[in-house]
């Protein structure tokens, strides 16, 4: 698959989890998800072979994770960091 429609195919597919990656992150999971299923020709790193299960399980469960479990987590630290630095 060419990385165009990859990209095409996996920004759809993240709207519909209601996740909106950046376009560098779109660049990035393209990048990493060709380096997985060239790896996964010679070894089979995942059973995964249809595209769209792939970026479902293999890179939107993950981006998910990381907007609504650990950015949130870091964002609230941060806010409180902020909020104690009044307090000295």
């Amino acid at each position: 698959m060419a990385p165009r429609d990859f990209q095409t195919r996996l920004v759809r597919r993240a709207a519909k989890a209601g996740l909106f990656p950046s376009d560098d992150l779109v660049t990035s999971l393209t990048e990493y998800y060709e380096l997985l299923a060239r790896w996964n020709r010679k070894i089979n790193l995942t059973a995964l072979s249809d595209p769209d299960e792939a970026i479902d399980r293999l890179l939107l469960e993950l981006t998910y994770f990381e907007f609504h479990i650990v950015q949130p987590k870091s964002l609230r630290r941060a806010r409180q960091s902020v909020d104690n630095s009044h307090i000295h």
